[in-house]
């Protein structure tokens, strides 16, 4: 069973791991969930500590997800804006 500094560590880097993905800071959140990662590897957690992360996990998940769906967007608007250029270039 973990001690509890490794607990609080693990809950301060999926806490971190949250704040870099309401701020867009996805290197930061690849780098929370690969230390905690790190220490997770060989150990559980208590159902209390699980239920905590495994909440701010859904939470980063849909800030990924929405990240994604908004990138998807302003992809498509580029595509537009592009094949019209075109169009406008291929008009003179």
């Amino acid at each position: 069973m973990p001690d509890a500094t490794q607990i609080e560590t693990i809950e301060t880097l999926t806490q971190a791991a949250s704040l870099a993905a309401a701020q867009g800071e996805w290197d930061r959140v690849v780098h929370c969930y690969t230390s905690r990662e790190a220490l997770l590897a060989g150990m559980s957690l208590s159902p209390e500590a699980l239920t905590r992360v495994q909440t701010l996990d859904r939470q980063i998940e849909i800030q990924a997800r929405v990240a994604q769906a908004g990138l998807a967007s302003l992809m498509g608007d580029a595509a537009r804006i592009r094949q019209r250029l075109k169009g406008v270039r291929q008009g003179q």
